[in-house]
């Protein structure tokens, strides 16, 4: 039975609106036959066909739909679209501009046509010219399409890209930071603006800084507190609070009303609280004041009421001390005090009563709460959640994790015992938030991000790489690379078992569910009868009794052709740190957490200038991370010719630094491309600038047989 075009029409709509393309297909072509110009059957057989991949047809088929009726709004904003999709950027908006002069007097289409259309085109092409490298464009592109759609969160981040690699830090962080006010959920967003905060140097809006330092620390996976000290202790010691307190030399905390003013004070300041919270403040100033505080809560503490801005100050003075493994100087007033508190709340708890959680936040800012037996009776408040989460639940978790982490065989070396009784003891490093890719990506990606010269390409084809992280200490390490590569299988080792606990909490809280945890020196790696594509290892090699041997072990795990990347202490960098041992360990081998207390703090009162260096690390303001710095049991250091020959030794070749800092810099001396994979100009470069691998020499390196 022959039916009319308008019937047909209705069919082939229903089927396509319900997904049966091919009887809509046979419709519309139907129509087509009898009415070759039909407007809408030729729009909706161009939706088909774009559908199918047939774009060049598609493209024909709006055309065809416009030039008989180009009134209709929705063909215009199909083809668009399809020009769009196909990144025909310019074409797309040529056709924009064809469609405003057609439908001028159809003000709110037009309007809609700009925001939905127009706006996204110039974005697209502001992400294009900053690729090209073209800032300048780049930044007038993403200008336009934010003028015609102020709302488009993209553009804000893209402005903000553009202005961040043409050197303008604060405008870029205001962009970054515009895009999360359209959309607080924008990770990309935070997370540039996270690394802005790292590089910034000259804040000119510090209210603004203050918001945007907070949105990070609130975000766990955005950025590193570690990362972003130096910006948030700027903001911090310029409020006029915090200054006023500092400068002023000799505070009186002689009263209960003086001392409680004070913290008043400080707990009305949020950024303060949230970085004591998150991990250990790297500044002597802060840390003299807190130690001030915490004894004088502590004499006064009967005598202070409570309030929530006391509280808040002393719940975030509590986690600062937790953090740092309670590093701040004890005095005997302060330890006959302490004793009295602890029967206090002893003496509340047997007669059935709830201690103050004043006294309970006191005592925690001197001790671990898990260590007690009564800790398990308190009730938990509101006011005391976070701090028993974190001081007892936390530690009990980790107790018991512990014995489920299979153990590969027994430790043989005694260098190997030494340094994981060190970390047994001093769990390296404890961490709280972390800064985590925002997408996985492909090995092939990753490589070319960071520019390492491969000398065979066929790992980039690898698509479920098997990875080895030798070393993982509490998991920040292992879970980092798991966020980075797509599709990985990690395999994370260590000789500390609690190290090893921390790491699978905290894999379990950022939901990564498929590390696997084992307690195994380098040494035993051959009895996991496993290879790798990648084997990571940072700062595990110098504290072996043979670097060497432990890196022909992890060499031997290697898949043929398969990457490396290394981390050694630098000779040159390490050379304050080797006096300091050459002073301080070789009279006594081991220290006690209040031995290495004192020995700091004669380092600050009588050595500030010479070892200033060392003072200002960050390593140098927690008990775990300061007896990594410099009283480990095992040290070795190297410089670069040695490390060319090792590699030369193991079959392996110099990929390239992991060290942008040190990149950047050494790009301003070398001009050649090739000169940043020969280590006897990075040899030359650092001799020049010994601290350029204060951290460590961090590099790949690809097996060469």
């Amino acid at each position: 039975m022959k039916i009319n075009n308008e019937d047909a029409l209705k069919k082939a709509i229903k089927n396509h609106k319900s997904g049966n393309l091919k009887k809509a297909e046979f419709f519309y072509t139907g129509i087509l036959k009898s009415d070759p110009n039909h407007p809408h059957a030729n729009h909706n057989m161009g939706l088909i066909a774009f559908s199918t991949g047939k774009e060049e047809e598609s493209l024909i088929l709006f055309q065809t739909a416009l030039k008989v009726n180009p009134s209709i709004e929705q063909f215009w904003s199909s083809y668009i679209k399809a020009l769009l999709k196909l990144n025909r950027l310019e074409e797309a908006k040529s056709i924009i501009f064809q469609c405003k002069q057609v439908l001028k007097n159809n003000k709110k289409f037009i309007v809609k046509l700009e925001r939905d259309f127009l706006a996204p085109i110039y974005n697209n092409l502001s992400f294009t010219m900053k690729t090209l490298g073209k800032l300048s464009d780049a930044i007038n592109y993403a200008n336009q399409a934010i003028k015609i759609n102020p709302h488009l969160s993209e553009a804000y981040n893209n402005l903000g890209v553009a202005l961040q690699e043409n050197g303008n830090l604060n405008e870029a962080i205001e962009s970054y930071y515009n895009a999360t006010i359209i959309n607080s959920d924008f990770k990309q967003a935070i997370f540039n603006m996270g690394n802005v905060l790292e590089k910034i140097q000259d804040p000119l809006n510090q209210p603004l800084l203050t918001k945007i330092c907070l949105k990070i620390l609130d975000e766990k996976t955005c950025s590193s507190p570690r990362d972003i000290t130096d910006i948030i202790l700027t903001i911090l010691k310029s409020e006029p609070k915090i200054k006023s307190i500092i400068n002023y030399k000799n505070i009186d905390f002689s009263t209960s009303i003086k001392i409680s003013k004070i913290i008043s004070e400080l707990g009305r300041i949020p950024l303060l609280i949230k970085f004591m919270k998150l991990c250990p403040i790297p500044d002597i100033e802060l840390e003299n004041l807190f130690t001030n505080i915490r004894s004088n809560i502590l004499i006064h503490r009967k005598t202070i009421k409570d309030s929530y801005q006391k509280t808040n100050f002393l719940k975030g003075l509590v986690l600062q001390c937790f953090t740092n493994e309670y590093l701040y100087n004890e005095t005997k007033e302060d330890t006959i005090n302490i004793q009295k508190l602890e029967k206090t709340i002893e003496s509340k708890l047997k007669s059935g009563n709830q201690p103050r959680i004043f006294d309970i936040l006191c005592l925690a800012s001197f001790r671990y709460l898990h260590l007690y037996g009564w800790c398990k009776d308190l009730e938990i408040l509101n006011e005391f959640d976070e701090i028993y989460k974190s001081l007892i639940l936390n530690p009990y978790y980790e107790r018991k994790v512990a014995f489920q982490i299979p153990i590969i065989n027994q430790l043989q070396n005694r260098v190997s015992e030494k340094v994981a009784n060190q970390y047994e003891h001093n769990p390296y490093p404890r961490w709280i938030n972390i800064k985590l890719n925002v997408e996985a990506s492909t090995i092939s990606k990753i490589v070319a991000e960071l520019g390492i010269n491969l000398f065979d390409q066929s790992i980039k084809k690898v698509r479920n790489p098997n990875i080895l992280i030798a070393g993982c200490g509490t998991g920040h390490h292992s879970i980092r690379t798991a966020a980075r590569f797509m599709h990985s299988k990690i395999t994370a080792i260590d000789l500390s078992l609690t190290s090893l606990a921390y790491a699978k909490r905290k894999s379990k809280e950022f939901n990564f569910k498929d590390i696997e945890y084992l307690k195994c020196d380098v040494l035993d790696l051959k009895q996991l009868n496993q290879k790798f594509h990648i084997i990571e290892c940072l700062g595990v090699l110098h504290h072996m009794d043979d670097p060497i041997k432990g890196w022909k072990i992890l060499t031997s795990c290697l898949k043929p052709k398969g990457l490396m990347r290394i981390g050694l202490y630098s000779k040159y960098a390490r050379d304050k740190v080797i006096q300091f041992r050459k002073k301080y360990i070789y009279k006594q081998n081991k220290f006690t957490n209040n031995q290495i207390k004192e020995t700091r703090k004669e380092l600050i009162k009588n050595h500030y200038d010479k070892y200033y260096q060392i003072i200002k690390s960050q390593d140098f303001y927690s008990i775990s991370e300061i007896r990594d710095l410099l009283f480990h049991v095992k040290e070795h250091q190297f410089t670069l010719p040695e490390i060319d020959k090792i590699l030369s030794k193991l079959g392996l070749r110099f990929c390239g630094f992991e060290n942008p800092i040190a990149l950047q810099k050494f790009k301003l001396y070398y001009k050649n491309h090739n000169d940043i994979f020969n280590l006897r100009k990075w040899d030359i470069f650092e001799k020049k600038n010994p601290q350029i691998f204060s951290g460590m020499y961090q590099f790949w390196c690809q097996q060469d047989f």
